[in-house]
């Protein structure tokens, strides 16, 4: 593939909510113009740039729950809980911070603005809790700030950023953007939401959406309604079924007709109109 077709492209590859799959790779969805991403992913991160504020509290919480507590006397949870319980949504908090604070740091130059003066630390909060009612205002005042710049944070120009390796254990140099940022913080907040242990349980369908074609049909585990993660649309279960009788019927006709391939393409004419399966007597007459 090409870098022009390249960069047309959802950057999120095969965790775009509205991929396609061409030849046996499943791709980003095509863009009419480089924005980086597609519109429902600029939808879902909106979305997520709301909810990271508060599942970064809940991660801090599983870590540290005498933040939860009042301040003094009275029992108050344990600040040190076992190191396999704490690890990774400690990891994932500070990965929430730390990638919340750059992009917006870059925006904010873009825009030629200052961020507000943090507040002071009310008195009653405990001395150990302090630094993270510190941080917690940062997460919020950032992932505020980032919701109302999303145009700015994408048009981001590419510049050289220290990057830790997948590893951990070595920290590198990146050539990133601000859709590559985007692309970040999108997968960040999925992940934390596993970390949090607020994942659901999701069905995919594999019919396209009967409104706009995506094949992004998805159902929470339980619910009757079918949702289109790109166009919004609800679809009951019972049209399901019955998009799934009408497909497997056509299906079987296109198997039996001589017109056409397994999937009702022309033989004459492979690129027009699906074949209708009529018989070549018909076709003849």
């Amino acid at each position: 593939m090409s870098d022009q077709t390249s960069a047309h492209r959802c950057r999120r590859g095969t965790r775009c909510p509205r991929r396609q799959l061409e030849g046996a790779r499943w791709l980003g969805a095509a863009l009419d113009a480089p924005t980086g991403i597609c519109d429902t992913d600029y939808r879902l991160l909106d979305r997520a740039l709301g909810e990271l504020n508060e599942l970064w509290l809940a991660l801090r919480m599983l870590t540290r729950p005498s933040l939860a507590a009042p301040a003094g006397p009275g029992p108050r949870g344990s600040k040190t809980p076992p190191l396999p319980l704490r690890a990774e949504p400690l990891v994932t908090a500070e990965a929430i911070h730390r990638e919340l604070s750059g992009w917006a740091t870059l925006t904010r130059a873009a825009l030629n603005t200052r961020p507000p003066r943090r507040p002071d630390v009310p008195k009653a909060v405990h001395p150990d809790d302090r630094l993270m009612h510190l941080e917690a205002y940062d997460v919020g005042r950032d992932s505020q700030h980032l919701a109302m710049a999303l145009d700015t944070l994408l048009a981001l120009p590419r510049r050289p950023m220290r990057r830790w390796d997948p590893t951990g254990t070595r920290e590198d140099v990146a050539h990133l953007d601000g859709a590559d940022g985007a692309v970040i913080l999108l997968n960040l907040h999925q992940h934390a939401i596993g970390v949090a242990g607020r994942s659901r349980l999701v069905h995919q369908s594999v019919l396209p959406c009967p409104l706009c074609d995506c094949q992004t049909l998805q159902r929470d585990n339980g619910d009757s309604d079918w949702h289109c993660a790109s166009c919004g649309t609800l679809v009951p279960e019972n049209k399901i079924q019955f998009f799934s009788r009408v497909l497997l019927q056509d299906l079987d006709d296109a198997d039996a007709c001589d017109q056409c391939d397994e999937l009702g393409r022309r033989h004459d004419d492979p690129n027009g109109t699906l074949c209708d399966h009529r018989p070549a007597q018909a076709h003849a007459s």
